[in-house]
């Protein structure tokens, strides 16, 4: 599999064809603008060595942990075969030892394009999450630390609406896709429109950068997201006019959620444990 891929279930065979940005409207061929996220400084100059000092693509862009790759396409496939290049691409662990997701977005992609991507990777896949606005998609692999915080935040909520006796939808990370926008979420809950979007989001995001989610959340409009970052859960509000989100202390749907007890329990490291953890403390 081609190293600017991230590792998925069973690859697709025509992904890296479906993955070329599209022609430009004069019928040109665009450069190739890959971005992987998670990416320090020593390994940023690990990867220009390796490509090498003469070379004239790929050019590479670096900031605040993003890398820019920029190749004319016939060169892509060509520089992903550099030995060494698919294991230097893959993010750094966190100053806490965690292992984070892997992040990569492809520009030039059309709508069209994202669509026949999402149908080549299957419907029914656990990994890789797609979201895509204006021309960009970004594809996600998560990791076991990924999914551990997912587990534990989405079991507190879920127990908390039964304890609460609130009838609930679980969405999972359920496709969304409204106005050239898409999104599949690491989790998500319905209270009222049990059929239509949403009434708010749960994203874990490790590692920085990648496609705005706020962004595309705002243009789906999903009234609340949840963001789980540099180890603390942030929540924002869709502004009634829809004109964006606001920073917030807490859930409108979940108001009375502790979040001590929720630090405690990603702490523990230990799904049983934290299971019964959050268990004790709602009295569930």
């Amino acid at each position: 599999m081609p190293a600017a891929l991230p590792e998925i279930d069973e690859p697709a065979p025509d992904l890296a064809e479906l993955l070329r940005p599209d022609l430009i409207e004069e019928g040109m061929l665009p450069e190739m603008r890959v971005v992987y996220s998670g990416i320090s400084w020593d390994r940023y100059l690990a990867i220009d060595k390796a490509l090498g000092d003469d070379r004239s693509s790929p050019r590479l862009y670096y900031l605040n942990g993003e890398l820019e790759f920029v190749t004319v396409s016939q060169d892509h496939d060509r520089i992903l075969r550099v030995p060494d290049l698919a294991e230097l691409l893959r993010p750094d662990l966190l100053e806490d030892g965690l292992l984070p997701e892997m992040r990569v977005v492809y520009s030039g992609i059309s709508w069209q394009r994202y669509l026949a991507i999402d149908q080549a990777l299957g419907e029914d896949r656990s990994s890789p999450r797609l979201y895509y606005l204006n021309g960009e998609l970004e594809i996600v692999t998560v990791s076991n630390d990924h999914e551990y915080i997912l587990r534990v935040v989405s079991f507190w909520v879920d127990e908390y609406f039964t304890r609460e006796g609130i009838h609930v939808q679980p969405r999972g990370h359920t496709t969304m896709r409204l106005k050239e926008a898409g999104a599949e979420p690491d989790d998500a809950w319905c209270l009222s429109n049990f059929e239509g979007f949403p009434d708010f989001v749960f994203e874990v995001a490790l590692t920085s950068g990648g496609v705005r989610k706020l962004d595309v959340y705002q243009r789906l409009g999903i009234p609340e997201v949840w963001i789980w970052r540099r180890g603390q859960l942030l929540f924002y509000r869709l502004r009634p006019d829809e004109s964006g989100y606001d920073r917030c202390d807490s859930s409108q749907f979940v108001p009375n959620l502790d979040l001590a007890l929720l630090y405690r329990c990603v702490a523990m490291k230990d799904w049983p444990a934290a299971r019964r953890s959050v268990r004790e403390g709602l009295g569930t």
